[in-house]
C-alpha cells in the first residue's frame, strides 16, 4: 500500500488551518497543524513532513524565520515549503523563494490550484528522491567496479612482475657466471662448502652432512601446459616458482634445482623448517589459486615428500662447466615419497626418518599411514600424513577418527584386512571427503579379493 503522504499545515488562523486541513484530508494525503512557526519547528523536528504549508504573517516568528532556520539544518533542508500570502505581497513572495521555498499560494486558497502546486511538488520530491537514491546506487557499483578493476589490475601487473623479476634475475646470473669462467655453482651452496665466493670454487669440492630433503610437483602439469602456448607456459610456471621460492628460502631452504614443475629443495638445519616450509607452501598455493581463478588460469595441485638422511653436497662436471648437485639415497627416497602422495591422494607426505627428527610433532597435525615399498628399495620405509594445512573443517574430521584410523592402519598391515576394512569404513562414514581412507578401502578390499 502506497504511504500517505504528510502535509504540516502552519497558520495562525484556526478558520485557515480548518479549511487547509480539510481540503488536504479530500485528497487522500495526510495533515498535520501547527499554530505558530515555534510550534511549526518543533514538530518538524520531531516528525518531519513530507510538504510544508507555512503562512507568512505569524507573532513571534514569521514564516520568514521559519523557513530560514529550516534550511541550515541539512537533515531538513530538502522538505518542499509552499509559502500562504495575500495577493498584495509580491515582496513577500520574491523573500520567500529567496529564502528556498519552492512555490506560494495566495489567499484566499483556489482549492484545485492548492491541491495541483502540492501534488506537483510531492511528485518532484519523490522524483528527486528516487534520482539521488540512483545516483548513490550507481556511484556505488561505479566505486566497487574501480576497486575490483583495479584489484585485478594490480595482480595482473604482479604476475607480470613476477616474470620481469625472474628474467632480470637470470640476465644478472648470467652475468655473474661469465665474470666467474662460466663456471656454476649456485650462491646457496657457497656457506655449506665454506667458501666466501664463487670464485672460489673449485671441481670436486664437496661436504657430507645430514639434511632434509624436499621434492613438490605440480598434478597433471602436462595438461594443463598443452592448452598454452610455450610464452604462456614458461609465465604461468615461473610464476607459481615465484609463490614457491621465498616460503623456502623463508624457512632456511636452499632451492638445489627446478625440474620441469617440480623442486627439490634442501633443509640444513632442522626437518622442522622443511615441514613447516610445506605447510606454508599448501596454504600459499590456496590463496594463490583464487587469483588463478580470478585471472581464468587453471588452478593448481601439489604433492610434497619429505625424507631425512645423509646427503654429499658439492660440485660435478668439468674445467669449463660446472654444476652443484646432491649424491645421495635420501634424495631418491624423498622423490619416491612424494610420488606416493598422488597414491595416498594427499599433499603431504613425509618419512619416518624425518617424523623422528621432529622436535616436537605435538606442534603438527600428522597421522601414521603405515609401511610402504618405495620404487627401486628392497626394504619398506614407514610414511606419515601431515594434515596442518588442510581446511579447518578437514583437520577437525581427521582428527576425529585419527585413533580408529591409525588402529585400522595397524590392522591393514598386519594382514588382517577385512577387520581393517571395517575400521576404514566407520571413518569414511564420519569423513566422507578423506580421499586417503578411500584409497585404504580399496586396498583393504583388493587384498581381500587376492586372498580368497
Amino acid at each position: 500500500m502506497k504511504k500517505q503522504s504528510t502535509i504540516l499545515i502552519v497558520d495562525d488562523n484556526q478558520e485557515n488551518l480548518s479549511v487547509l486541513g480539510s481540503i488536504v484530508v479530500e485528497n487522500g494525503l495526510n495533515p498535520g497543524f501547527a499554530e505558530s512557526g515555534t510550534e511549526a519547528l518543533v514538530h518538524i523536528k520531531n516528525s518531519p513532513p513530507d510538504l510544508i504549508l507555512l503562512d507568512i504573517m505569524m507573532p513571534e516568528m514569521d514564516g520568514f524565520e521559519v523557513c530560514r532556520q529550516l534550511k541550515q539544518d541539512a537533515t531538513l533542508a530538502d522538505i518542499p515549503i509552499i509559502f500562504l500570502t495575500a495577493k498584495t505581497e509580491k515582496n513577500d513572495v520574491i523573500a520567500g523563494l529567496e529564502l528556498g521555498a519552492v512555490d506560494y499560494v495566495t489567499k484566499p486558497f483556489n482549492k484545485s490550484e492548492l491541491i495541483s502546486r502540492i501534488n506537483t511538488h510531492l511528485e518532484l520530491q519523490a522524483t528527486k528522491m528516487k534520482l539521488r537514491e540512483a545516483l548513490a546506487v550507481k556511484e556505488n557499483a561505479l566505486e566497487q567496479l574501480d576497486k575490483q578493476n583495479k584489484e585485478l589490475h594490480s595482480k595482473n601487473v604482479k604476475l607480470k612482475l613476477l616474470t620481469q623479476e625472474l628474467a632480470k634475475a637470470q640476465k644478472d646470473r648470467l652475468f655473474q657466471l661469465n665474470e666467474a669462467y662460466e663456471r656454476f655453482v649456485p650462491r646457496t651452496f657457497l656457506s655449506l662448502l665454506d667458501k666466501l665466493s664463487i670464485i672460489d670454487i673449485n671441481l670436486g669440492d664437496q661436504v657430507e652432512k645430514e639434511m632434509t630433503v624436499l621434492f613438490t610437483d605440480i598434478r597433471g602439469f602436462t595438461s594443463i601446459s598443452e592448452a598454452m602456448t610455450p610464452q604462456d607456459n614458461f609465465d604461468f610456471i615461473n610464476n607459481y616458482f615465484g609463490q614457491m621460492e621465498p616460503i623456502i628460502l623463508q624457512y632456511q631452504g636452499i632451492i638445489d634445482k627446478y625440474i620441469g614443475d617440480a623442486i627439490m629443495a634442501l633443509f640444513p638445519h632442522s626437518v622442522d623448517d622443511a615441514i613447516s616450509a610445506a605447510i606454508a607452501m599448501l596454504k600459499t598455493l590456496a590463496d594463490y589459486n583464487q587469483i588463478l581463478q580470478r585471472a581464468g588460469l587453471p588452478m593448481l595441485q601439489i604433492g610434497v615428500g619429505i625424507h631425512t638422511g645423509p646427503l654429499i653436497l658439492g660440485t660435478v662436471g668439468g674445467q669449463s662447466r660446472m654444476d652443484g648437485t646432491v649424491i645421495s639415497d635420501a634424495v631418491n627416497i624423498a622423490s619416491r615419497v612424494e610420488d606416493l602422495t598422488k597414491t595416498y591422494r594427499t599433499p603431504l607426505l613425509i618419512s619416518e626418518a624425518s617424523y623422528l627428527k621432529l622436535s616436537d610433532t605435538a606442534k603438527y597435525l600428522i597421522r601414521k599411514l603405515g609401511r610402504v615399498k618405495v620404487k627401486g628399495k628392497s626394504k619398506h620405509i614407514n610414511i606419515f600424513e601431515v594434515f596442518s594445512a588442510d581446511t579447518q573443517t578437514m583437520q577437525d574430521d581427521k582428527l576425529t577418527t585419527l585413533d580408529r584410523f591409525e588402529k585400522a592402519v595397524d590392522l591393514y598391515q598386519q594382514q588382517s584386512f577385512e577387520k581393517a576394512q571395517e575400521l576404514f569404513q566407520a571413518c569414511l562414514s564420519q569423513n566422507p571427503l578423506d580421499t586417503t581412507v578411500e584409497v585404504y578401502i580399496q586396498h583393504c578390499q583388493k587384498s581381500i579379493v587376492n586372498c580368497e
